[in-house]
């Protein structure tokens, strides 16, 4: 999948209301095309795992157990940073 500013509406960025529409030559793009169709769950699974832990930390403070899922924790943010998804982010 390309994609080509030129081709943008000029609506696009006076931050007015688009409808956006993403074209796929399949069968090349299968991957892209099921991801863009799925992404919505991977961020639930993201987001529920994200709060599953930082459950389990809250409730063995101070436990080895919690320090390790509090490491992971902070490198999952960092990665949702990294790669700009949103995870507990509007």
């Amino acid at each position: 999948m390309e994609i080509v500013t030129e081709n943008y509406h000029p609506s696009f960025f006076k931050g007015e209301n688009v409808k956006s529409v993403f074209e796929f030559e399949l069968p090349e793009d299968e991957q892209l095309h099921y991801n863009a169709l799925n992404g919505h769950k991977y961020r639930q699974l993201i987001t529920t795992l994200e709060q599953e832990i930082g459950d389990a930390v809250k409730a063995g403070a101070g436990t080895p157990e919690a320090e390790y899922l509090s490491k992971v924790l902070v490198r999952l943010h960092d990665l949702a940073v990294e790669l700009d998804v949103k995870v507990l982010r509007k």
